[in-house]
């Protein structure tokens, strides 16, 4: 007898599913999957977003705290997990959101419990910068070793 068991790579929320919250959005301007995001719905869901204008405000569960700036384009992926493709935010990053990331096309940030900010340029280069604490940056670069980053 034959069993097979499907098992799921992606274990966090699907897409539309929500993921966190919003809390300010002076002047913002964002759209998910390329649709214009109601501002006065304070629940946000996972998938691809732009930001054309302003700035949003968006706090996870966790007491993880983001602060964008347009023009950006990030992914919600889950509830430790945030995807930058381009622009920039900063993370505010509680002891119980250890570990909470911000993947771009050229590295991975992990977080340790601190303040730290991220900026993706128009070659997908990274730029991050701690303000408080401590972060791991793990770079896409094949040669490349992971780099601690402190305040």
């Amino acid at each position: 007898m034959l069993l097979l068991v499907a098992i799921p790579l992606f274990s966090g929320p699907k897409p539309g599913e929500p993921v966190a919250t919003l809390e300010d959005s002076p002047g913002a301007e964002m759209k998910l999957f390329h649709r214009d995001v109601d501002l006065n719905d304070p629940v946000l869901r996972a998938g691809d977003y732009t930001l054309s204008a302003g700035l949003v405000s968006i706090r996870y569960e966790t007491g993880v705290t983001l602060l964008i700036e347009a023009p950006t384009s990030f992914s919600l992926d889950s509830e430790q997990r945030v995807t930058l493709e381009s622009g920039q935010m900063a993370a505010n990053v509680p002891p119980e959101g250890v570990g909470f990331t911000i993947e771009t096309p050229s590295a991975e940030v992990i977080d340790y419990g601190t303040e730290f900010a991220v900026e993706v340029g128009r070659d997908g280069a990274s730029e991050v910068h701690v303000f408080q604490g401590e972060v791991e940056v793990l770079p896409r670069m094949e040669q490349s070793e992971p780099v601690r980053l402190f305040t």
